[in-house]
């Protein structure tokens, strides 16, 4: 039997090798000897075929036992039995078998009884039934049994089939003519409206799905292969039923707008987020059938379109995504249904129509995100999600799709984010730290790519990937990922390079947490462009790229020009992302994956043992469990499955996307999650070609020819003039001024809600400012909140009430973003991550060797202070005076320190006014202060003193716990290296509502201060 042609090129339905097939087959005999059953489902065909037909053999696929199970409670199988019995028909009941070993099924019956032939009955399609029947109708039988039968057990989604679907009618059906009226009035509709649709589609040739035209006139869609219809005998019924369920019981997945993490819960958004948390918990949104009027409807998958004609003509649809991922359905469309006239629809209502036709999934999260930017992605919290059919091939990619869209205000950008981001990129770009180049993988040879790159995560499986990373450290480029840097100091390698990616100053927690400044010296860092400058500070050379979609990415390159620079798209949102990016960017060609498992098998191991999530003991430092939602379940690389959490999950997908879009081969060696599109290789698998002369001249070239740095003062200028401070200051005083107002009505709640959007996009068309870049993803939650109150209930009183209550939380964060953008220079993070377990690495580092005077006339200070010193062996060399002694003798240490008890003597602020204290110019003054007379004195001192602020003392009545001489020396050593930089230090005590030690207003007056806020400036 001849191999028959290739479907996608036949598009005349009696043309189609099946149609042919389908005129030319008999009837089933009366008496046939073998009849095979593809699914018995409830059985009653079953039934039917032993009653009707004289059957000799009658062979019974079923690979659902629970089908199988339901047949038992719906038909009586003791009557069938019987009747076969009587009838002397042989049955063959193969439950739980799909059919893959029918050759030697078939095999072995012939051995036994003699059949010359088989009649095949396919009653549901199954990917297994499927490739059965075409390969048995197809080819001849002596080749199958010689080469056996093919499977695939995956479908794409062009080729996916419902698993019921009605009987094939051929003699009902005719071509559709694209001379038609309708299909040339909607080509022609499209032309206008949307040429590149019409481009596509003017002359399209189907390739698996031909429409064709039902005797009713309705255009179903045949799968060319199979002769299978989509629809049953009425399309537009099925679509009018299908419609109509959605409209009854409509679904908006809305977005996810909490924040459940602790370590920024003190940025302004967060804060923001906190105060509206309660009030979307008390929200009980009325569920009631789909309203008149849409503002918002995504459309996956709309077949032959006959429910989008009704929708329009039952609703007004504002906007409207369509996403067809397949594109032989929507050319059937324009047979079937008006397309002229909703277009036309929507351009006279002002509508927004969007088309996705032919995508996947895979790039539909990023298109969809780009519409909804322009709109506001605030937006999609009142967009209803509306499936037009079900493909299980997509059930994936649309769950993930509606995942990303409800994550889209939370997981993006926010005030604080892009403050901080902006001015550690401006840091980076005045300490002329070298930036990726465009297109930098041109300047690298190839055969220095060829040298592999070891990626190393803080996975469970990096306990066991030590010893592989030691064997292969002097031929492979070994680059630490984020926490992973402490296990491998523990472990004496150094990496080539240490990688992060978060821009808060926790990345100098950790860094700092190893406890080995000279070895974090030895290796060069590589991140975005928002890293820390303190983070920067701690290593060798720092290495930077852009990443995509950063307001501080957007708003520099507008200054530095895109051409000049790599962009990294998939940076985010772990840093192993961010690298595997990075050195994608760079051409390298072997990337192998240690430690990133991305998931455990274990809850309570997620990260390695040795790393600083444990303490020495190996027990967890903190429930990582209890933080975290790691109950969610992934296949496994080396096992069947393992948990994971939300972060890793889209990681991973990530990770995959990025190995779909680059040419690097990835291997993965971590005993964790599965990423599809890297190679599963079992660390004691390694192989390296490289040698350590290959790997030096690598590392040398990809620093010399991968980057550029630009001239900090050139470009500080060029950002200032581009971004102006005083029109900054004054679009944010108009953004305030907006929000003062009193809502009253829905109307003006929404009129108030695109005001925003409006400020926003108007701000970023004079391109003036910095306002949009600062508050666009803020402002989105804002409006995403609001818009979430708008459409709760139809009770428009209450609405109206939760909706000012919010407003004024509002109008107050509003308030916080000016006063924060004050000054012209933006400030830089000060989030601390264990911060107590940092501390004594730096003090000891800037304390150890450093010489300090004590002038003191309370012997329970020196004690206190020599206390201090030897316990935390701290290594600074104390001497202390008497305030008469310093009065005759010049003091030449590096810090002075002055601490007077009054009630022993004089009153210390008297020596000071009167430069008693001899000082050398080498030495800096450092003053406790007890009261708040005393501060207010010394304030008035000309004289450059830092003072020290601790209220009363804990040996007298009534005290506070916190005041006492060890606290105060504790204070002096953890400010150590940035004492000369501050007039007043002000720790955090506890006092009493009712006490008298509150600082004076007038002290902090910020005209006579220069003031800096700061929960942590150690190190």
């Amino acid at each position: 039997m001849a191999e028959p042609p290739d479907i996608a090129e036949i598009n005349q339905l009696t043309e189609l090798p099946e149609y042919l097939r389908y005129q030319s087959a008999s009837l089933l005999p009366e008496s046939p000897e073998l009849v095979v059953v593809f699914g018995m489902g409830l059985g009653f065909h079953i039934q039917e075929l032993i009653e009707k037909y004289q059957i000799s053999h009658l062979l019974i696929y079923e690979p659902e036992p629970q089908y199988f199970k339901a047949s038992t409670m719906l038909i009586d199988w003791q009557h069938i039995l019987q009747l076969a019995k009587d009838k002397g028909t042989a049955l063959y009941l193969q439950i739980e078998k799909d059919g893959r070993d029918f050759t030697n099924n078939i095999l072995e019956l012939r051995e036994n009884v003699e059949v010359s032939g088989a009649y095949l009955y396919q009653h549901y399609n199954h990917p297994v039934f499927d490739a059965l029947y075409k390969q048995l109708t197809t080819q001849p039988w002596n080749k199958l049994v010689e080469k056996g039968l093919s499977f695939r057990f995956t479908q794409g989604a062009d080729e996916y089939l419902p698993g019921w679907t009605a009987a094939s009618k051929p003699q009902t059906w005719e071509d559709v003519d694209t001379a038609s009226s309708r299909f040339q009035q909607n080509i022609t509709a499209f032309k206008k409206y949307f040429p590149d649709v019409y481009d596509t589609f003017k002359a399209y040739q189907p390739k698996r799905w031909l429409p064709v035209q039902q005797h009713n006139g309705e255009v179903n869609v045949v799968d060319k292969s199979r002769l299978v219809p989509w629809y049953g005998d009425s399309p537009v019924t099925e679509s009018e039923i299908n419609l109509k369920g959605f409209s009854e019981h409509p679904h908006k997945d809305g977005l996810v707008l909490g924040y459940n993490g602790t370590k920024l819960k003190h940025y302004l958004h967060y804060q923001f987020v906190e105060k509206t948390e309660a009030i979307l918990e008390q929200l009980e949104e009325e569920q009631g059938s789909l309203p008149d009027t849409i503002k918002s409807m995504i459309l996956f998958g709309m077949g032959c379109g006959y429910q989008l004609e009704r929708l329009f003509e039952q609703h007004q649809v504002e906007k409207l995504f369509i996403c067809e991922p397949n594109r032989d359905f929507f050319y059937a469309s324009l047979f079937a249904i008006d397309w002229a006239l909703i277009l036309k629809t929507v351009d006279e209502s002002d509508g927004r129509l969007y088309l996705n036709i032919g995508d996947d999934g895979t790039n539909l999260f990023r298109d969809l995100l780009n519409q909804f930017y322009a709109i506001g992605p605030y937006m999609l919290n009142s967009t209803y999600f509306y499936q037009g059919y079900y493909n299980g091939a997509l059930n994936q990619a649309i769950a993930q799709l509606r995942e990303q869209l409800q994550v889209v205000i939370s997981m993006g950008e926010y005030f604080d984010h892009a403050y901080y981001g902006i001015a550690h990129t401006k840091e980076a770009l005045r300490r002329e730290y070298p930036f990726m180049k465009k297109h930098a993988a041109k300047h690298i040879a190839a055969e220095h790519q060829e040298v592999p790159v070891f990626l190393v995560g803080n996975g469970p499986s990096l306990d066991f990937s030590i010893d592989a990373i030691k064997e292969w450290q002097n031929k492979a480029i070994i680059v630490s990922c984020g926490t992973s840097l402490q296990v491998l100091h523990r472990n004496g390698i150094v990496p080539d390079f240490h990688a992060e990616i978060e821009q808060n100053r926790s990345t100098f927690d950790w860094a700092s947490r190893v406890g080995d400044f000279d070895y974090l010296k030895k290796i060069s860092l590589i991140s975005c462009n928002g890293i820390h400058p303190d983070t920067c500070d701690l290593y060798k050379d720092v290495f930077l790229a852009f990443k995509e979609g950063e307001s501080s990415t957007v708003s520099t390159l507008q200054v530095l020009g895109e051409e000049h620079y790599q962009i990294l798209k998939f940076a985010f949102p772990t840093v192993t992302n961010f690298a595997m990016n990075f050195f994608a960017g760079l051409g390298m060609k072997q990337v192998y994956l240690l430690g990133v498992d991305l998931g455990f098998a274990e809850k309570h191991h997620h990260h390695s043992k040795q790393s600083g999530y444990y303490k020495e003991d190996g027990e967890e430092l903190y429930d990582y469990s209890e933080k975290n939602n790691t109950a969610i379940v992934v296949p496994g690389n080396f096992r069947k499955t393992v948990y994971t959490k939300h972060e890793f999950k889209v990681a991973k997908m990530l990770l995959e996307q990025s190995l779909a879009a680059g040419k690097m081969d990835c291997y993965n060696c971590a005993d964790g999650a599965q990423i599809r599109g890297a190679t599963a290789l079992r660390v004691d698998d390694i192989l390296v070609a490289s040698n350590k002369d290959d790997k030096s001249r690598c590392l040398s070239l990809l620093k010399e020819n991968g980057f550029v740095s630009e001239q900090s003062k050139e470009f500080e200028q060029r950002y200032a003039a581009k971004f102006s401070y005083d029109v900054l200051q004054r679009e944010l005083e108009v953004f305030c001024n907006n929000a003062e107002r009193e809502v009253k009505t829905l109307t003006e709640a929404e009129e108030f809600i695109e005001s925003q959007k409006k400020l926003l996009f108007l701000s970023y068309q004079q391109g003036s400012s910095l306002l949009f870049y600062l508050l666009y993803g803020t402002t989105n939650y804002a409006n995403s909140v609001l818009s979430k109150i708008l459409y709760s209930s139809a009770n428009e009183e209450k609405v109206v009430q939760q909706f000012n209550v919010v407003l004024e939380h509002w109008k107050g964060a509003l308030k916080d973003v000016l006063k924060q953008s004050e000054l012209p220079d933006l400030a830089y993070d000060t989030t601390t991550t264990f911060p107590n377990q940092r501390y004594p690495y730096w003090i000891r580092k800037q304390t150890h060797g450093a010489e300090v005077t004590l002038i003191t006339n309370s012997e329970k200070f020196v004690e206190a202070c020599n206390y201090v010193n030897e316990q935390q062996e701290l290594g600074v060399s104390l001497v202390f005076n008497t305030p008469e002694n310093a009065s005759h003798n010049p003091v030449d240490s590096r810090y002075v320190v002055v601490k007077q008890n009054s009630c022993l003597g004089d009153n210390v602020f008297s020596w000071l006014k009167e430069n008693a204290i001899q000082v050398s110019a080498n030495s800096h003054l450092v003053v406790y202060v007890n009261n708040k007379k005393e501060l207010r004195e010394v304030s008035q001192l000309k004289v450059p003193v830092t003072v020290i602020y601790v209220p009363g003392d804990l040996a007298e009545s009534e005290h506070y716990p916190q005041s006492h001489d060890l606290k105060r020396f504790n204070i002096l050593v953890r400010y150590f290296n940035q004492l000369q930089r501050f007039r007043l230090i002000l720790p955090v005590i506890k006092i009493s509502e009712k006490a008298d030690d509150w600082v004076p207003e007038d002290v902090l007056n910020t005209s006579r201060w220069h003031c800096y806020l700061f929960k942590d400036t150690l190190g």
